[in-house]
């Protein structure tokens, strides 16, 4: 990389070169484009690197509020990594994701979340999948709550207040859940309207749905009780063309309980969200009570150096330590894992080089339940 290259915080005039690199790098819709930069874009939440005056390469940290075992947090979620084509293999994606996840650890942020296109590229950055989907391509006539009477309706803005009661009602079933307020469902509306999408709205529930070659596409199926369950299957089955359907949801999803296993059904796993710890000390201090006691544990972290230190958990208290004395060393990626409860200490100890021989049969983790539930897009 050489002296010309300039990293940069991107101004409001720099809109036009952003937006030929994502239309470059990403095939989303021009309606979506439009959409995500009036509604979505934020300039100063952009970082880039400029080489030969023109922006070669982007990131972009898009706020949200989120809980996490029941506290709030703003998290910056990392979307539109792109570099153009003749800068590519010149290492400067890894120098604006440094930059950038030393920025956020600047502004206080606690943990960062992305959505991939390629995990691998980000697993060297200290992120780790922390969330599953269930892709369900049903046959909608063989799931097995019969069809009933439903009350159904198309929402419109004037619902959005009823959509975010909904919704934090669904929400509080997960340990990791974005927060949606009005603007959210309002941006949510036209984010849909892209792909002639709309939210179709029940007693108790609410599903997001557009079709593409004839076939109903669920992005968000929410249900807080048996009947609204009912009647949004009863929907599926009524609205189906040629009884297909192809839903997107978490993996405790109620569909999956109704569907039989037989040829026409088809269920996928996909590894759906990463995460990545920024600032360890204070993460683990709002969540220590996730650890077993009096436990010291070595993080290690290539990109973050105020991370990499010793940090004993005891009694409800978490101190940093600069001592070669440890119980288990980590790195960042499994820390994260871990402690979002995608993975267990047990299943993980094979990779650990670094653990002392009384840890190997217990899990240092208390009991976590990979729980969660972010489903933005941009």
């Amino acid at each position: 990389m050489n002296l010309m290259d300039i990293l940069v915080t991107i101004k409001a005039e720099d809109e036009i070169a952003i937006r030929e690199l994502y239309e470059q790098s990403f095939s989303d819709s021009i309606d979506f484009v439009n959409y995500y930069f009036k509604e979505k874009f934020i300039p100063e939440r952009v970082m880039a690197i400029k080489a030969d005056g023109r922006i070669a390469s982007m990131l972009h940290l898009n706020p949200f509020d989120v809980n996490f075992n029941q506290k709030e947090y703003s998290v910056s979620y990392i979307v539109a990594v792109a570099t153009a084509v003749e800068y590519r293999n010149k290492g400067y994606m890894g120098r604006l994701m440094k930059e950038a996840l030393i920025r956020l650890y600047n502004e206080g942020e606690v943990f960062s979340l992305l959505m991939p296109i390629d995990s691998r590229i980000y697993e060297r950055y200290g992120f780790g999948f922390i969330e599953d989907h269930l892709k369900l391509e049903c046959d909608s006539s063989t799931f097995t709550i019969e069809k009933i009477e439903c009350q159904s309706r198309l929402a419109e803005l004037k619902d959005v207040p009823e959509l975010v009661n909904i919704y934090q009602v669904f929400s509080e079933k997960f340990n990791l859940a974005t927060i949606r307020n009005g603007s959210s469902f309002e941006k949510l509306f036209k984010e849909l309207q892209t792909d002639k999408g709309h939210i179709v709205m029940f007693e108790d529930g609410y599903m997001m749905t557009y079709y593409e070659d004839e076939v109903l596409h669920i992005r968000e199926f929410v249900s807080n009780t048996q009947q609204a369950l009912n009647e949004m299957i009863s929907y599926i089955k009524e609205e189906t063309t040629n009884g297909k359907v192809v839903i997107m949801d978490h993996m405790k999803s109620p569909i999956k309980y109704i569907t039989p296993n037989i040829l026409e059904n088809i269920i996928i796993l996909k590894p759906f969200m990463m995460a990545r710890i920024i600032n360890v000390e204070t993460f683990l201090k709002a969540n220590c009570f996730m650890f077993i006691n009096d436990i010291r544990m070595k993080i290690t972290d290539s990109l973050i150096e105020a991370n990499n230190f010793v940090f004993h958990i005891n009694n409800g208290e978490v101190t940093k330590e600069d001592t070669s004395d440890f119980d288990i060393e980590l790195d960042i990626k499994l820390l994260t894992q871990l402690s979002f409860g995608y993975r267990k200490a047990t299943e993980i100890y094979g990779l650990i080089e670094s653990i002392k021989n009384v840890f190997k049969d217990i899990n240092i983790f208390k009991d976590i339940t990979s729980n969660n539930f972010f489903n933005e897009y941009v």
